[in-house]
């Protein structure tokens, strides 16, 4: 299982980075979620959808607010460190999604596998490695885009150390 694992890691995770710097940033949620973490750079702890008012907005309104708090803060830090290393560009932006969808895979597996068992494991690693869903969403094209993978990531994440604690009987995971 774990060459069948390792097959669909070295599959998916490429298909995942082809491409991935595509210039073609959609309207709302991707767009809007650069703006913001291209912004971070100047403010890491400040997220701000306009960095300067010049007009008078409504902060009741998402979409046109100074100060943007619409989403939460992980994936965007995430974004934020990614401009960091290889600056403000379209792959930057979307290569955290990328790596944390690669590892929810085989996070996919160890819940399966701690669950059920290995076959089961290898079944639903693979059904979630080569969903067009989540391809989709890796390269900003559906609603949420990067939020909801980052939010994938870190609830497999919970869901895999509550497993662990439960087996182990070990309360620090």
């Amino acid at each position: 299982s774990k060459i069948w694992m390792l097959c669909i890691l070295l599959s998916s995770g490429p298909l995942l980075l082809r491409n991935l710097g595509h210039r073609g940033l959609t309207y709302w949620d991707e767009s809007f979620h650069a703006i913001v973490a291209r912004n971070l750079t100047k403010h890491p702890l400040k997220f701000t959808l306009y960095d300067q008012p010049w007009l008078p907005y409504d902060y009741k309104g998402w979409g046109g607010n100074h100060i943007w708090l619409h989403k939460p803060p992980v994936a965007m830090w995430e974004i934020y460190l990614s401009h960091c290393v290889f600056g403000i560009n379209a792959f930057a932006l979307r290569l955290p999604s990328a790596i944390t969808a690669t590892i929810a895979v085989w996070l996919t597996y160890r819940i399966a596998t701690d669950l059920f068992d290995r076959r089961t494991g290898i079944i639903a690693a693979f059904l979630q490695a080569f969903n067009p869903f989540l391809f989709a969403s890796v390269h900003g094209y559906r609603y949420s885009d990067h939020i909801d993978i980052a939010l994938l990531f870190w609830v497999q994440v919970s869901c895999w150390l509550l497993l662990r604690a439960i087996r182990t009987g070990k309360i620090r995971l």
